[in-house]
């Protein structure tokens, strides 16, 4: 095989407002590099006219370099990434520039030989101000294992040159709306689990370090303590969603320590298993206790640099009481998700709710907009149901009306066999309690688009929230549901539960469970099913976007006695069915039930109900049908 060093390549360059004459600077920098087989793709992040008169001025008329710009802004870590997915089809290899550093002459000549044994190579530099002054005579990048690099990132994206071999993993980014999401420590994460990364011990090029850096080496520019990395944390955090307080700071530092790390984990365990990816979970712990131990004995080891064990110890508050998620990024899918989005079926089931005041059909349809590949049904359950009011709702194309109302599952049945007809393989129930937004559509359509998306994930599913409840998905335990609001994919060990509304169900893997039970018409359907899907080894894939949910159970005023009894006996089948340790936590929920109505806490809709359950649950719990 030829060396990669025989082979043309790439540069890829963000820009976004650069200073004139940094900008020049490093352009020149690399249009001077002893091996030029290679184009440089410079992508402006919004004002790509200015952009380009820049490179036109510092180059010329240099063929090598183009201006592949986009009107909006997404920021560096999507820049990067739609940079990336615009490589030429030639390109063996890639290398990631800043837009104010400089490359000494040979950086690529010394790099690019090393792709022959490993799939990301990088160097060390000398941190400069922009005026020059020297700060550090060399940085100390060094090579570690997975584990290791998963806490504490040690490659620098513009001190690399990778093979592009690893896009095939590390496309499309994950998201996550946080200040640690950082490209470089996703694709040399990627390199480590394949052929792994190396680190020419020599400086190659200027690191320049200045007041616009979103990253940088000037220790100042750290917080000292834990409390300084959970306000840095917050406000950056608050960027995304406009909020702060208390109680979001917590959120935010969870999400920014060890949030963002379980999420690249998860991601490399799908899209890349193997050992070196299966070892990455382990390293931060797989539960809040077993993560607080992993990290404390890493820091108390000193291998972390005190930035990074910082907004690790920040984080661990929030990730012990669950707290260990922040709104989340609402970006759209990537050029290449847009191409070729997967149809699917959606399903609204209405219930004594006129289709004009339905605010879930009101947004879906809002949110799909005129123009979409997708199929929308509405299946009217009221006892005077109102199909063409229903047709009027521009954008629906299937109105069923069932003034007897044979419950959820017969309504998921029929709209499966509308789908099937129009070679669909995702069905989407939405209660009528959902709002739908078009982040929430673009998560789903990227994630079902996506060629990476494992064969074994049967249910694509949002984070649902009720305030500031987190509702699904969620563990066996109830406890565990929040740890699960920035994890990526859940296998079936995992033991997951979901809400039916707004997730989409594979419908092979529907057939091979034997559809949706109608033995559960409405109450704990969604339970049901998935417990089906577990057993049957499928997996969940978490969205990252939430959606505000508000099911009806929380009023209890507004249940009848009647279904509200009905609830407690499903839980009860629910809880019979899977391992002995639900029924064992289905009598301590209702002891804490019970012992908060006594004190006036909570309201039922029926005593009696309540005090018949507590006895079938003490039941339930020794096993007895």
């Amino acid at each position: 095989m030829t060396s990669f060093a025989g082979r043309p390549g790439a540069v890829v360059l963000a820009a976004y407002r650069p200073d004139p004459d940094l900008f020049t600077v490093q352009l020149r920098s690399i249009r001077d590099q002893t091996l030029g087989s290679f184009r440089c793709l410079v992508g402006a992040d919004g004002g790509r006219d200015e952009v380009r008169r820049l490179v036109v001025a510092a180059v010329g008329d240099d063929p090598r370099f183009e201006v592949v710009g986009w009107d909006d802004n997404v920021g560096l870590y999507l820049n990067v990434e739609r940079l990336l997915g615009s490589l030429p089809a030639d390109a063996a290899w890639v290398a990631l520039a800043d837009q104010d550093d400089r490359w000494y002459p040979e950086k690529l000549e010394r790099l690019v030989p090393h792709l022959d044994e490993v799939a990301l190579v990088s160097g060390q530099a000398r941190v400069v101000t922009a005026t020059g002054r020297v700060l550090a005579a060399r940085t100390d990048r060094r090579v570690v294992a997975p584990g290791s690099l998963l806490l504490a990132n040690q490659v620098s994206g513009s001190f690399s040159v990778l093979r592009r071999e690893v896009l095939d993993t590390a496309l499309p980014f994950p998201r996550l709306a946080v200040a640690t999401q950082m490209h470089d420590h996703w694709l040399g994460l990627c390199a480590a689990v394949g052929a792994g990364y190396t680190v020419v011990d020599e400086p190659l090029q200027d690191y320049v370090q200045h007041g616009g850096n979103l990253v940088g080496e000037v220790e100042r520019r750290h917080p000292r303590t834990p409390w300084g990395a959970l306000r840095l944390l917050s406000r950056l955090a608050a960027d995304h969603a406009g909020t702060t307080g208390a109680a979001r700071m917590v959120r935010a530092a969870a999400a920014n320590g060890l949030g963002w790390r379980r999420l690249v984990a998860a991601e490399l365990v799908t899209r890349r298993p193997g050992r070196r990816s299966d070892e990455l979970p382990a390293a931060i712990g797989t539960a809040p206790r077993r993560s607080a131990l992993a990290l404390l004995r890493a820091v108390g080891s000193g291998a972390l640099p005190r930035p990074t064990a910082l907004t690790l110890l920040a984080g661990l508050p929030g990730d012990l009481v669950g707290r260990g998620a922040i709104p989340l990024s609402t970006v759209g899918p990537t050029p290449s998700q847009q191409q070729a989005v997967t149809p699917c079926t959606f399903v609204v089931v209405l219930y004594r709710t006129a289709p004009g005041d339905s605010l879930t059909l009101r947004t879906l349809t809002e949110a799909l907009g005129p123009a979409h590949p997708h199929q929308v049904v509405v299946v009217d359950n009221g006892p005077v149901p109102d199909p063409e009011g229903a047709r009027a709702v521009p954008g629906v194309d299937v109105v069923h009306a069932f003034p007897d109302n044979p419950g959820l599952a017969a309504a998921y049945r029929l709209a499966g066999e509308h789908a099937r007809g129009l070679g669909h393989e995702w069905v989407v129930p939405l209660d009528q309690d959902t709002r739908v937004t078009r982040a929430y559509l673009d998560a789903l359509e990227g994630t079902l688009s996506s060629p990476g998306l494992p064969a074994s994930v049967a249910v694509v599913a949002p984070v649902l929230v009720s305030g500031r409840r987190s509702l699904s998905p969620h563990g066996p335990v109830r406890l565990e549901a929040r740890a699960w609001r920035t994890a990526s994919l859940l296998p079936a060990a995992a033991g997951w539960h979901h809400y039916n509304s707004a997730a989409a169900v594979r419908l092979s893997s529907l057939d091979a469970v034997g559809g949706f039970p109608a033995d559960f018409p409405v109450d704990g359907l969604d339970h049901a099913v998935g417990a089906r899907l577990r057993r049957a080894g499928f997996a969940l894939q978490v969205l990252p976007v939430e959606l505000e949910h508000h099911p009806s159970w929380r009023e209890p005023r507004a249940v009848a006695p009647a279904r509200f009894a009905a609830i407690l006996r499903t839980q009860e089948r629910l809880a019979l069915d899977g391992p002995r340790s639900e029924g064992a936590w289905l009598l301590v929920r209702r002891l804490l039930r019970v012992g908060l109505l006594l004190v006036g806490l909570r309201r039922t809709p029926s005593w009696s109900a309540e005090l018949a359950g507590l006895v079938r649950a003490g039941r339930v719990a020794c096993g007895v049908r």
